[in-house]
């Protein structure tokens, strides 16, 4: 396996849904302001190059916003049939996940496997918001999420729009030997790791300069 990438902390931190609720989980995204000052434009006008492979959570279909909230803007320009399907379930796991610790990968699994009905729109919404919708929703730039916009869209979204994928990415990613490593691929499915590593692969290829 290439280079660990330890980013999945950073990607599960913005979670905005319902029809008028934004919400951020600050055990993971401490600091993140929602209101930005000034931030109004939806970010990642442009999806990645994927040589014509799509994916739903890159293909919604949005009408303009006119929310005057940065973060919320976004969700609703950018991700919003994924933030329709955000309901009591989904708001859930948010909920659950907010009350982790940072870097807790065994009280996030216990999340998004305590909460099935929920974990995978959760799982889609915030895959969106947090590839198109990190400047606004935190208020500051971030160039690494601007290379996995340009460059790993859909491996990103691949992965972290399944809950398996990302549940076996939080379990690697906190692990820091062999055994961990062995231990967590031995409660997934090697289509999982498959579609973990494809996304680790594109990071480590494209991404190195901006996401270290």
């Amino acid at each position: 396996m290439v280079a660990r990438v330890v980013i999945i902390a950073s990607l599960i931190g913005l979670l905005s849904c319902g029809s008028n609720a934004a919400g951020v989980a600050p055990s993971d995204a401490a600091g993140v302001d929602d209101t930005a000052p000034g931030d109004t434009t939806p970010a990642g006008d442009g999806d990645a190059p994927d040589g014509g492979r799509r994916h739903p959570v890159l293909d919604q279909s949005c009408a303009p916003s006119e929310s005057t909230v940065a973060c919320d803007k976004c969700s609703e320009e950018r991700c919003c049939e994924t933030r329709a399907a955000c309901d009591a379930d989904c708001v859930a796991v948010f909920s659950c996940i907010e009350s982790c610790t940072a870097g807790a990968a065994a009280c996030v699994e216990k999340c998004l496997t305590e909460n099935p009905a929920g974990a995978a729109a959760y799982s889609a919404q915030n895959a969106c918001v947090n590839l198109y919708c990190t400047t606004p929703c935190s208020g500051k730039a971030d160039a690494c999420r601007d290379c996995r916009l340009e460059n790993c869209a859909l491996e990103h979204v691949t992965c972290f729009a399944d809950p398996e994928c990302r549940r076996y990415g939080y379990c690697y990613e906190a692990c820091t030997d062999a055994a961990c490593d062995d231990t967590c691929r031995a409660k997934t499915t090697a289509a999982v790791i498959k579609t973990y590593d494809a996304y680790d692969t594109c990071l480590n290829k494209r991404c190195r300069a901006s996401c270290w």
